[in-house]
């Protein structure tokens, strides 16, 4: 069996449509009898699995789907012999339907993430219009061979946004996350940094650094909070384009001393950041559709904050962690969380988000077996 995943994001790259692409291909590789490739953008320098074919589209802003369109065309082969091609997010997901024949198309599964409605389908921006983004989007989705929402939210608002005889190719499936990665770690098995005895409650964070993952309003948060508990402590781990403008935020709110920007790393090493915090906070003011570091930072015993919309309804335990509508709540759940509580009770929920499981309902799903 010859599998292909087309993805315009893919680690290193920050962001999880590249993780979820990442994930699926480390599974198939697992699998006997699976033969997998990835056609990917060529930089950032994509991070290599053992038994994967990585094939690198130099790509151009603006014109991106004209450099895969070239590639298409010079691979057709590599296209015609897969037995399954996932379209990984919008970008994939436009170009196949521009490019692709009909026999390629009803071949690829649509792996649908979040910005797909407000960013392609009802666009309003006038470049989308007039390159008719939408229309090549809806033709992949009608061709193809199944769309997968990666949460029950994103579905609801897929079906939404779509022709009602579109909706009948539109399921869920969960991946999750790897527990072997994710799980508690004792003080002493943790990254040096993350090693040191902390007395005081700790705030983490783990995201790209840009405003729309809602960094204005967890500073605020923050902020209210650290006014009634001066001993509060927020980490953050991530980086992003609005990195120094965040880092300026925070000095304008006095909070410099109480809050330590971490960086970018490797998700194998976020086991041990995770460990160390308390309760794990990010406020997105995006629609998020299946926001996996919830689970990953649950797996690990963290309590968690999340916005009471989208995906992020089925990825927080709200036995132990909390859906909140404003910064007020948020506030005040910080404040009113222990410093020491059964991290096993947090664990617990994410047991059935495990993605070796999950894998196989996925198959079924997807490849209809």
């Amino acid at each position: 069996m010859k599998v292909i995943l087309f993805s315009h994001e893919f680690p290193p790259y920050i962001g999880g449509v590249g993780r979820i692409g990442y994930d699926l291909l480390q599974l198939y590789t697992r699998t006997v009898g699976v033969e997998a490739s990835l056609v990917t953008r060529s930089k950032p320098t994509p991070k290599l699995i053992n038994r994967v074919k990585v094939n690198r589209v130099f790509t151009l802003p603006k014109i991106w789907f004209l450099n895969y369109a070239l590639f298409y065309f010079f691979n057709r082969r590599l296209f015609r012999e897969a037995d399954v091609i996932y379209l990984n997010e919008a970008a994939p997901t436009i170009a196949a339907g521009m490019f692709f024949s009909k026999s390629d198309l009803s071949k690829c599964v649509i792996i649908a993430h979040g910005l797909e409605v407000e960013g392609v389908i009802n666009s309003k921006q006038l470049v989308h219009r007039v390159l008719g983004l939408s229309r090549f989007y809806k033709r992949a989705v009608r061709i193809s061979k199944k769309v997968v929402a990666l949460s029950e939210a994103m579905r609801a608002k897929m079906c939404r946004a779509l022709p009602s005889d579109y909706r009948r190719f539109i399921d869920v499936a969960y991946l999750g996350i790897d527990p072997e990665i994710f799980h508690y770690k004792p003080t002493l098995e943790r990254d040096q940094r993350f090693q040191s005895v902390v007395e005081s409650k700790v705030i983490g964070t783990c995201s790209r650094l840009i405003w729309q993952k809602g960094y204005k309003e967890m500073a605020d948060t923050f902020a209210m909070a650290h006014k009634k508990d001066s001993s509060l402590l927020w980490y953050i781990a991530g980086d992003g384009e609005d990195a120094l403008d965040i880092k300026d935020y925070i000095k304008f709110l006095g909070l410099e001393n109480s809050v330590t920007f971490l960086g970018a790393f490797d998700y194998t090493e976020l086991s041990s950041f995770y460990s160390f915090i308390d309760i794990f906070m990010l406020l997105s003011n995006y629609d998020e559709v299946f926001p996996l570091v919830y689970l990953e930072a649950q797996a690990c015993g963290a309590r968690s904050i999340g916005r009471n919309k989208g995906g992020t309804v089925e990825v927080v335990d709200l036995n132990t962690g909390c859906l909140v509508d404003d910064n007020i709540d948020a506030a005040s759940f910080i404040l009113s969380c222990p410093k020491n509580f059964d991290r096993k009770k947090v664990i617990e929920f994410t047991e059935n988000f495990i993605i070796r499981e999950n894998f196989k309902k996925w198959r079924d799903i997807c490849e209809g077996l």
